[in-house]
Formats: C-alpha cells, structure tokens, sequence
C-alpha cells in the first residue's frame, strides 16, 4: 500500500476515456472491459485484407494491417478523439504498445528495421504540441525494440482530409513529404504507422516518399481502419 498514491487517486481520480468509469490501480487510459469491447479487425490474418486492398495496385508494400475498425459512435472514436485533440499523447503511446502486444506473436512484426510515425507538418506540430501518430510510434518501439525515426517530413502543409473524397484525398496529399538523410534507410523494411486509414492517401503519399530510396521496403499499420 502506498498512502500517497491513494491520496492522489482519492483527489485526482483516473478514469477510463470510454466509459468514464474509475481505472483500477493497474489500469491505464482505458478499462480492461472497454478494451476487450473494441472492435478489432483480425485483418493480419487475412490475405489481402481490406487494409491491404487500399493499397494495391497503388504503392508497393509487404504487409499492411489495422488493429481497430474506425465508426464515429466507436470508443476508438473517443480514444483518437482524446488523444488527438484533447492533449492526451500518453494515451496514444498506451494504444500503440496495447496494439504492438497483441500483434507481437502474429510475425507482422518480423524483419521490422525501423519505425516511422506519418509526420505532421511544423505548424500543425506546433499547434497540437505532439504528433499523435510518434506516439503510438513510441508505444510499439516499446514493446518490439525498433527505433522510431523523423527521418520523413512534411514538406507541405495540407488542409485537413475530412469532409474530401478519394480523389480530393489524393490531390491534398500529393508529394507532400520529403525524408532526410535518405541514405540512413537504404536497405531497410520500414513500418509506417498512424492513427487512422480512411482512403489510405495519406498513408500511400508517406509510402512513396520512403519507397523513392532503393532498395527500400515498407509495412503500414494503424490503429484503426475506416470500414470499406
């Protein structure tokens, strides 16, 4: 028993994002009952599966997966809603490490050499204080021993991708991002990763930025996948 941790629990009480019920001393973010509710995909076990659909035929990749399915009345709404516009970054680092856990034994991970989260452009870094996607970055890093780089930056700011279609998508990201230091990543699988995939422009404009360097390979995961 720790005295001062219970009198900081009795005066800060930590409750969970979904339900707003208390946590448990060993919870973090979310109940463990919120999270078994999420509706996760299994899409790693799938050959060509929705998320990869998205890709194919459009940019070169291994493997791509999502952990999550993407509705707004979802408590992974609720969770990408808190820690993307309402300055929770740890609560993105749990999900990414939470994810990574449950993916660890499935060999999506395999032959991973580096992680790169989707970059936000300078002004809207600034903005939010933290790029919600290099943190679940930094929750898989811990769990898979990869190390995460911001090596791949955006070079152009992009108006926001809500409320366009496929096409309005394609255009607003179009050559968008740039990578330092391209030499560093010769040879290389790289695991992109982001928060959301609605039509994937975004994810495919990052893809072909790494995939300009030779010899380069590329996975995709993110949190959570819009329904096809």
């Amino acid at each position: 028993m720790n005295p001062l941790h219970d009198i900081i629990a009795l005066l800060l009480p930590r409750k969970c994002h979904v339900c707003k019920c208390h946590l448990a001393r060993h919870e973090q973010h979310v109940c463990q009952r919120c999270l078994s509710q999420l509706p996760t995909t299994h899409y790693h076990r799938i050959t060509l599966n929705p998320m990869e659909q998205r890709f194919a035929g459009v940019v070169k990749f291994r493997k791509a997966t999502a952990m999550y399915i993407y509705t707004r009345d979802s408590g992974v709404a609720t969770i990408i809603q808190d820690f993307k516009y309402k300055g929770f970054p740890s609560l993105a680092r749990f999900m990414g490490r939470t994810m990574a856990e449950q993916l660890l034994t499935t060999g999506f991970f395999n032959d991973i050499d580096l992680i790169i989260p989707v970059p936000l452009h300078f002004t809207k870094h600034a903005k939010r204080g933290y790029n919600q996607s290099h943190m679940l970055a930094k929750g898989i890093s811990s769990v898979i021993d990869r190390p995460v780089s911001t090596i791949l930056y955006a070079s152009k700011s992009h108006s926001t991708q809500t409320s366009k279609d496929h096409y309005q998508r394609w255009q607003n990201t179009r050559d968008i991002f740039s990578v330092r230091h391209p030499d560093e990543l010769k040879g290389r699988h790289i695991l992109l990763v982001d928060d959301v995939c609605t039509t994937g422009a975004t994810l495919i404009a990052a893809a072909q930025a790494v995939l300009r360097i030779p010899d380069t390979q590329v996975s995709i995961l993110t949190l959570a996948a819009t329904p096809q």
